[in-house]
């Protein structure tokens, strides 16, 4: 289970959906892909990806899309800085 959290936000934790989204963009996966692997309409697929991008926007303080989101966590190095839990 992931969780996002600073010292100025409680705890989010993501849903499967959000998981599997997360997890296919960072594989480099298009939307219709992982629209397959969760077996939900790309459509949808793409809707989740649209709040995850908000959410870490709002946690990183910078615009992040799909094209960005390993780059923005790698220079954050947000698994130890900022606590953000695999």
């Amino acid at each position: 289970e992931m969780c996002i959290r600073d010292s100025r936000k409680t705890g989010q934790h993501l849903d499967d959906m959000q998981l599997g989204v997360l997890e296919g963009v960072l594989q480099r996966k298009k939307y219709g892909e992982i629209a397959t692997d969760l077996r939900c309409t790309e459509g949808y697929a793409k809707d989740i990806g649209y709040e995850l991008w908000q959410l870490f926007s709002d946690f990183f303080g910078e615009a992040v899309d799909k094209s960005n989101l390993k780059s923005t966590i790698l220079r954050y190095s947000a698994v130890d800085s900022f606590n953000l839990i695999v």
